[in-house]
């Protein structure tokens, strides 16, 4: 079949690292004489195994230790499991369980948070914090880009690569956020455009090359695809009524230090995420919100 498809020659052959010998070898040797060829596989790529986690034996019927897609989706979300892959080299063992999806999760909120933050600074509703230069960022992101590049080089890399945009993202947000500054009170909403062409440039780029590996929920309309007919403009608008009204609500609480006043805002926030899966964060004298999946 595979040669009535692709003739006497293949440029990519992929298998389990189980399978390089005998199983490829033989494959190799019977293609080539059968073509009468030198070398019927441009390139062999021979992936890692499986395992459960604390298992040393990968995921076979046999042993009766598989986990469906289906069961997997019970539990994670396809991105998730995705994120569990990039962050392993393909031809190193994958451990599946909770502890290595845990770590996949909180590096999908972090890009999450990121986004969250970074619109946040975009639109004007975070105070002006920015502590480093428009230049210095970009040029981080230049010094990511070409990092991504040389990782992805070597045999695919995708673990540090992963590590690079992560590294890029702690720098935007360590750019954005000064605690002491979005505490002030004389601070303004208001943003250098040059500082926001930066941000943007960087997120944009991490938001590509996240999407470029397939992680959908980093699209910034995914959210509200996904709601399906909840997330009409009708409910954006109630939600963006009730996280003003807080916002204000909040403000008055700074002002008079009134205790009760902030358990209302906190209970108002806790309401949102568990009702709605909305995430409200407060910025200074400003709160944006977000849809974030749990």
């Amino acid at each position: 079949m595979a040669s009535h498809i692709f003739g006497n020659r293949v440029d990519f052959h992929a298998g389990g690292l189980d399978l390089r010998f005998p199983h490829h070898e033989n494959e190799e040797t019977q293609s080539c004489c059968y073509h009468d060829v030198p070398d019927w596989v441009v390139h062999w790529i021979h992936t890692g195994q499986l395992h459960l986690e604390g298992q040393t034996h990968k995921m076979s019927k046999s042993l009766q230790n598989t986990v469906s897609i289906a069961e997997l989706l019970e539990q994670y979300n396809a991105d998730e499991f995705r994120m569990l892959c990039l962050l392993s080299h393909y031809r190193s063992v994958i451990e599946f369980g909770p502890e290595s999806m845990t770590t996949a999760r909180n590096v999908l909120r972090k890009f999450e948070s990121f986004f969250s933050d970074s619109k946040a600074y975009i639109d004007g509703l975070k105070p002006v914090s920015f502590n480093a230069s428009s230049a210095s960022l970009l040029e981080k992101m230049v010094e990511t880009q070409s990092t991504i590049q040389r990782v992805l080089e070597n045999d695919f890399n995708t673990a540090s690569s992963i590590q690079a945009l992560s590294d890029l993202v702690s720098s935007v947000r360590k750019a954005i956020n000064d605690p002491e500054r979005q505490d002030n009170p004389n601070s303004s909403p208001l943003i250098g455009a040059s500082n926001v062409g930066a941000v943007l440039a960087a997120t944009e780029y991490v938001r590509g090359q996240l999407l470029t590996y397939g992680l959908q929920s980093m699209d910034s309309s995914h959210h509200l695809q996904s709601k399906g007919a909840q997330t009409d403009n009708s409910l954006e608008r109630v939600i963006e009524a009730l996280v003003t009204t807080r916002s204000e609500i909040r403000q008055q609480a700074i002002n008079t230090k009134d205790k009760q006043l902030f358990r209302v805002c906190d209970q108002l926030r806790e309401c949102l995420m568990k009702s709605s899966s909305v995430e409200v964060k407060d910025h200074g004298k400003t709160s944006s919100w977000t849809f974030r999946k749990v």
